[in-house]
């Protein structure tokens, strides 16, 4: 599943945070990264190996921005799973945050047709400044059909970002995910991550750690526990 906000998944593309280009002056946006594992929600998606992901959107106007955004996942026989995205955003200003409602559906090509991979998520994010170099945010996203036929999910996490000057910043979350059908989804579990970015121009550099803890590996829907990932994006000015 791709990440919440979008300047952390310009600068990392991993852990919860989904690459959704926000709506900006320009009506178009768009991103590409290569990380050395797609990794969402500490879990990765990609066997522990890079990915490479491309994301577009566009701004409607009134706060509503359609987008895609994909990547390979390498799962499956053959390796030959990738993941496509499809989603709606709405974005409301709040004093001086900011709320975002979303709905995405989620395809896998290349995915068994009867492994019920595809799914819809519904998310809200909060977005709240805290000093003049910080902010803090609040995500939830429900999942009513998650992959495999594995029952209804929810989503919780706490997130937060420190812009330490105009290159580097440091960012983290921390979250925990429940699965109605734990025998296909596998446990609830709590994970967290944290991480640096470099920025410069239209080039983003990041490295993060997450964990997993007390999640076991034989238990969990994909590679868990510690992970370390190192991405590079790019967000081309048009």
């Amino acid at each position: 599943m791709m990440k919440v906000w979008g300047w952390l998944a310009g600068i990392c593309g991993m852990a919860l945070l989904s690459s959704w280009p926000a709506a900006q002056a320009q009506d178009w946006t768009a991103d590409a990264a290569i990380v050395t594992d797609y990794v969402d929600r500490s879990l990765s998606n990609s066997g522990g190996k890079p990915a490479l992901q491309l994301g577009l959107a566009r701004a409607l106007g009134e706060g509503f921005t359609l987008g895609t955004w994909a990547s390979t996942i390498g799962e499956g026989e053959g390796n030959n799973w990738s993941e496509v995205d499809f989603y709606l955003a709405k974005d409301w200003q709040i004093a001086d945050g900011n709320l975002e409602l979303a709905a995405t559906w989620i395809g896998y090509p290349g995915a068994p047709s009867d492994s019920d991979a595809n799914l819809w998520e519904f998310s809200a994010v909060l977005h709240q400044p805290v000093t003049e170099h910080g902010q803090i945010g609040l995500i939830a996203i429900a999942t009513p059909d998650n992959s495999g036929h594995a029952g209804d999910a929810l989503y919780l996490a706490l997130e937060a970002q420190w812009q330490l000057d105009d290159n580097f910043a440091l960012f983290g979350h921390v979250g925990r995910q429940w699965n109605r059908r734990e025998d296909r989804a596998g446990p609830d579990y709590n994970e967290w991550a944290v991480g640096l970015s470099y920025s410069i121009n239209t080039v983003s550099l990041s490295l993060t750690f997450s964990d997993t803890p007390g999640l076991a590996k034989a238990d969990a829907p994909g590679p868990c526990g510690k992970r370390l990932v190192a991405g590079i994006t790019w967000q081309p000015e048009w």
